[in-house]
């Protein structure tokens, strides 16, 4: 969503780094696990009926039920829509508890968006001309403010890269493990079938 991340990207333009990430991780949290509970109290029937329209939807909230808190933690990471994941794994056996738990972990990666935000001013910094003209400042100023970009540029780099490695093995291990329960059930059925 274009609003949530400008949103968050601001929050950092406005109060800095890391400052900045104490409003966002608070109302990221207070949503997520209000959306988590409400729909597990009220939802979770109309939740389950739409789940069971797609298969491979119902299939990946059952793999990510059976799997476990690191299988939790790396879909929480990966970027499907974060408010239909709260509310497909509210329709689930998992535990408040853990679904708080690697929310709140997950959450740690809009720390690269207000960090994006909270350098906003030297990436326009650098491309600003001087008004005032030169007063032999501004060589050594454009000097630090083109090492910041250079550092910024390769820190989004690194998260980019890190957030897609993540995307990948969290896709992997849903289609590894659901590969596996549909084996386990056909060999379940090839038993009953032989009895």
């Amino acid at each position: 969503m274009v609003g949530y991340s400008l949103v968050i990207t601001v929050s950092g333009f406005a109060f800095g780094f890391p400052l900045g990430f104490l409003p966002v991780f608070a109302g990221a949290s207070i949503g997520s696990l209000l959306c988590f509970y409400v729909g597990r109290r009220w939802g979770s029937r109309y939740v389950r009926y739409v789940m069971n329209l797609n298969s491979f939807m119902a299939e990946c909230v059952k793999v990510v039920e059976t799997g476990g808190f690191k299988l939790l933690l790396l879909v929480r990471l990966s970027p499907y829509p974060f408010n239909i994941v709260n509310l497909l794994l509210s329709a689930t056996h998992i535990s408040f508890r853990k679904y708080a738990a690697a929310t709140l972990l997950s959450l740690l990666k809009l720390l690269l968006h207000v960090y994006i935000g909270a350098n906003l001013e030297a990436i326009t910094d650098l491309f600003r001309k001087d008004k005032d003209g030169d007063d032999g400042d501004s060589e050594k100023h454009n000097t630090i403010s083109k090492q910041k970009l250079i550092f910024m540029i390769v820190g989004i780099v690194i998260s980019v890269a890190t957030m897609v490695y993540i995307m990948v093995v969290a896709k992997r291990r849903v289609e590894e493990a659901a590969s596996m329960m549909r084996r386990q059930e056909e060999g379940e059925e090839e038993a009953i079938e032989m009895v």
